[in-house]
């Protein structure tokens, strides 16, 4: 988990469209994303719940609209999820290391057609992107998140950087994709795998690694843990 600086220079804002939150742009951001549904979506959220079968492949779609009176430049990632520090579902963090469990990785199975895709004012373009389910049938979930940018050149950053500005917002978009074969419930499994001391955030801590080895979510989960004086 990244420390947390004294000074915040910067914060990214994340609108994450899983489950039931559709994309929608505020008014200081400059587009805005919508998953377009296709005939396989399994339930009715606005994210992309998928029932798929071994080899198959499909085109997803994503209408990006420009809102702004400039021309704009989105940069576009197919991200696997991951449990982060917190504990949360993340979609946003590129070129993750899978856990070892994780037996398809949401990025390794998609190719986004394209890295960036650039809108004129008030334009609407879509961006799609092609998932190659495995071969073998495949009992749970895959799960990973459409992660959307706007591209900031380097000398605007340069320029924002130089001006005494504590805070700024920086607003990105996750359309999340989950992608079912069976309707086999899948029970999660923990493992505890280490226990260590170590700093967070400036504070002495103890560390525990929580695996869950199975491809499904764990929801409602607490821990209650002691520590002791040795011996």
């Amino acid at each position: 988990m990244k420390k947390i600086l004294a000074i915040i220079f910067a914060s990214t804002l994340m609108v994450i469209c899983i489950p039931n939150q559709p994309a929608k742009a505020s008014e200081n951001n400059s587009f805005s994303v919508k998953a377009i549904l296709p005939e396989n979506q399994a339930s009715s959220v606005t994210y992309f719940d998928l029932q798929m079968s071994p080899k198959q492949k499909q085109t997803i779609k994503v209408e990006l609209t420009n809102q702004s009176d400039e021309e704009i430049t989105i940069e576009c990632l197919a991200n696997t999820a991951v449990t982060n520090d917190m504990g949360y579902v993340d979609y946003s963090i590129p070129n993750t290391k899978p856990d070892k469990t994780l037996k398809y990785p949401f990025a390794e199975i998609v190719t986004e057609g394209a890295n960036e895709i650039t809108l004129k004012p008030n334009e609407t373009k879509d961006w799609a992107a092609t998932i190659q389910m495995p071969a073998d049938k495949y009992d749970g979930i895959i799960l990973g998140g459409l992660h959307f940018q706007e591209k900031k050149e380097e000398d605007a950053k340069k320029k924002s950087e130089e001006k005494d500005v504590q805070i700024k917002n920086e607003y990105a978009y996750v359309i999340g994709v989950k992608l079912t074969e069976t309707p086999t419930v899948v029970k999660p499994e923990l493992a505890l795998n280490s226990i260590k001391p170590t700093t967070k955030n400036y504070r002495n801590v103890v560390e525990f690694n929580l695996q869950n080895t199975k491809a499904t979510l764990v929801g409602g989960l607490s821990v209650d843990a002691k520590i002791y004086k040795k011996g």
